[in-house]
């Protein structure tokens, strides 16, 4: 009876010790994500404008005030 009571206070502490250290692993993974993350998003250089479609092609946007509002907050004119 005392060796399975102490089989049973053995195999908890094991679980625990795996779980803990799983947790620990987990949380030090995540940090390494997010630090990642950060620094490649401090690294990368902003978007650059591209230009809208021309004459004839499909994607050509209508002459519409979100087109025109484009155009204007794009202008290197301005």
């Amino acid at each position: 009876m005392a060796k399975k009571q102490a089989d049973q206070k053995q195999s908890l502490l094991s679980r625990r010790e795996v779980l803990s250290t799983a947790a620990m692993g987990a949380g030090f993974l995540a940090s390494i994500a997010v630090l990642g993350r950060f620094i490649s998003h401090s690294k990368q250089p902003s978007p650059r404008v591209t230009p809208l479609p021309g004459e004839g092609s499909i994607f050509q946007p209508r002459r519409d005030a979100r087109l025109q509002e484009w155009e204007r907050k794009n202008s290197i004119h301005g």
